[in-house]
């Protein structure tokens, strides 16, 4: 009898070992590379990807994952996610779109679970195998998307004013997404294949003509280097800076309207988008404090209740949707981040901090933010910069003649 119960609980072993190879498979490497073919597959792969570990993560029994969560939660980090999310709740009560914006809330707070479930129950020993899946992903996913970016369909590159295109979503793609598949790559020590790496996602850059993601890129890769040498104070200065803008934002437009309007090589968008900016936190009055409910500044361009040239930038959107309370939240929560991230272990704490200046530095040039796909990648970089925490370091092996010095007679 106890050998049969052996053998069975070998055999679930077994599979949940390749129940969890495969949803990592779907989550590292098909939803990158599918997601340069469809608008969709995100949305998709995600939740499928979820539900397959899910049930690894079930016949395997672990209870870790509720431990995890629970001593994530009574952090400051944690009280500060969770005051920021029941934030913007509470502004479904005075948002004027609450038929639109409670669905985007509860999608956003479906994929917020979703990546903290995935993130808690990853076990620690089947971390390290699986950290060649998002740079070979990766790779293809460049690879795939240069290649349709000179041969392929005009439809790939197009896109609308509200929804970005097949392309800008590849190239946001592999700029967010390369500093965890980066930091796998020098936790297994494989330097050689991170340049590549880093040189293909460049020449995508390049090559398509992205100035925004080449400039989030340049930005992520110094924090990378200065990291390197000093990850706690290359934290500091990076949540030092993110947090001022954040915290600051109401008075810029009152800077930078003038000085827009006098340069004459800002075009005429970005000179009323200031404008617009301006006179907006100029009429906000008491709004400053609660702001006008989440999803407000997007629907409110779509529906012709703000000017057209509204800001895309993070640094508006918190302010307008949640004012005072949300944006010193946020400002607490990357603040709080950053200083985890800079004393993370010293293989990936650059990783980390670059990932992390990636992703705000995108939210600050205002590029997809306001839209559901960026939010669910987001989710996708969680998970990958997860599975980065949760593996081992390296340790380098010692010297044959210090290993017998140390071993016994």
């Amino acid at each position: 009898m106890p050998l049969a119960v052996r053998r069975f609980d070998d055999h679930a072993k077994d599979a949940a070992v390749l129940l969890g190879w495969f949803g990592m498979t779907i989550l590292m490497v098909g939803a990158p590379l599918v997601g340069v073919l469809s608008r969709r597959a995100l949305f998709v792969l995600l939740p499928v990807g979820a539900g397959i570990l899910g049930a690894a993560f079930l016949i395997s029994m672990s209870t870790d994952g509720i431990r995890a969560l629970r001593t994530a939660t009574i952090t400051p980090l944690g009280y500060a996610i969770l005051f920021l999310a029941g934030w913007m709740g509470l502004s479904l009560l005075w948002t004027p779109f609450p038929g639109a914006a409670a669905p985007r809330y509860a999608a956003t707070l479906s994929v917020g679970i979703i990546s903290a479930l995935i993130v808690a129950y990853i076990p620690a020993r089947r971390a390290r195998p699986t950290l060649y899946l998002l740079p070979a992903g990766l790779a293809v996913t460049g690879t795939l998307t240069l290649a349709m970016t000179l041969f392929g369909p005009a439809s790939f590159r197009g896109g609308s004013e509200f929804d970005s295109s097949l392309l800008e979503r590849s190239i946001l793609t592999l700029v967010l997404l390369v500093w965890p598949a980066l930091g796998a790559l020098s936790v297994l020590a494989r330097w050689t294949l991170a340049m590549v790496l880093a040189a293909v996602v460049a020449l995508v850059l390049v090559v398509t003509f992205a100035p925004i993601a080449l400039a989030t890129f340049a930005l992520a890769a110094m924090t990378f280097a200065a990291a390197v040498t000093n990850p706690k104070r290359a934290a500091t200065v990076v949540a030092c800076v993110f947090g001022a803008l954040i915290l600051s934002a109401p008075v810029l437009p009152f800077i930078l309207a003038p000085l827009a309007a006098a340069l004459h090589p800002v075009g005429s968008s970005t000179v009323a988008a200031m404008a617009d900016w301006r006179d907006l936190v100029s009429g906000d009055g008491l709004r400053l404090i609660t702001g006008h409910g989440i999803d407000t500044a997007r629907r409110g361009v779509v529906y012709g209740y703000l000017p057209a040239h509204t800001p895309r930038t993070v640094l508006f959107e918190v302010w307008y949707e949640l004012g005072f309370l949300g944006a010193v939240a946020l400002a607490a929560v990357i603040a709080l981040g950053l200083t985890a991230a800079g004393r993370a272990a010293a293989t990936i704490a650059p990783a980390l901090l670059a990932g992390i200046v990636a992703t705000l530095s995108v939210a600050t040039f205002g590029v997809a933010t306001a839209q559901l796909w960026f939010v669910t990648m987001l989710g996708l970089v969680a998970v990958a910069f997860g599975l980065l925490c949760r593996s081992t370091p390296v340790v380098a092996r010692p010297p044959v003649a210090a290993a017998r010095a140390r071993s016994p007679a």
